[in-house]
C-alpha cells in the first residue's frame, strides 16, 4: 500500500533530495547577500510591506555596490 509519510520509491527518494539541496542553496544565497535577517524580522512579526520595502532597498543598493565594485569606482 501507498504511505505518503513513509516513501521509498527512487522518485521520492530524488524529489527529497532535491528539494532539500534547493532550501539549502536558497539560504545560502540569503545569507551571502544579508537578507537572511530580513526573513528573520518577518517572522519576528514586522509586516510584510514593511520587510518587503527594506528588501527592495537593500537589493537596489547592493546591486548598485557590486556595479561600482566592478568597474572600479
Amino acid at each position: 500500500t501507498y504511505s505518503p509519510v513513509n516513501s521509498t520509491t527512487f522518485y521520492d527518494k530524488v524529489e527529497t533530495s532535491v528539494t532539500a539541496g534547493a532550501a539549502v542553496a536558497w539560504t545560502l544565497i540569503q545569507v551571502l547577500t544579508g537578507l537572511y535577517i530580513l526573513n528573520l524580522i518577518y517572522f519576528l512579526g514586522v509586516p510584510f510591506p514593511l520587510v518587503a520595502g527594506i528588501a527592495i532597498l537593500y537589493v537596489i543598493l547592493l546591486a548598485r555596490t557590486v556595479i561600482a565594485l566592478i568597474r572600479g569606482v
